[in-house]
């Protein structure tokens, strides 16, 4: 149950970014014939965003079904280290494609 309410939780402080994160799928859609290339970019790097974030509900569920598996604090840390650095990686993909749809995707006038 306390993994429920933590979940729960945590998915509630990602509701006001996953609003931000549909105005501009909105946008990407309203934009798409005149900014085809900016609108594609930016919906790639909000869906990126958003399978990250999601992930991150992973966090509240991996530690406990990893210690009832036997596995140490040590191994714990590890992994979320490694999660930690794709997670990076995912981030920085993401707005590199935002940076890309700003200041290159579009013509200039």
């Amino acid at each position: 149950m306390d993994n429920l309410f933590s979940t729960a939780s945590y998915i509630a402080t990602l509701l006001p970014i996953f609003i931000v994160w549909i105005v501009g799928v909105v946008m990407c859609f309203t934009y798409w014939n005149t900014y085809r290339k900016a609108a594609m970019l930016t919906l790639i790097a909000i869906v990126i965003e958003a399978a990250n974030a999601l992930i991150g509900v992973l966090n509240v569920w991996i530690p406990t079904i990893m210690t009832e598996m036997g596995w140490t604090y040590q191994q714990l840390g590890t992994f979320f280290a490694i999660k930690g650095f794709f997670h990076a990686i995912l981030n920085a993909v993401a707005w590199v494609l935002i940076l890309i749809a700003v200041f290159k995707a579009r013509n200039t006038a």
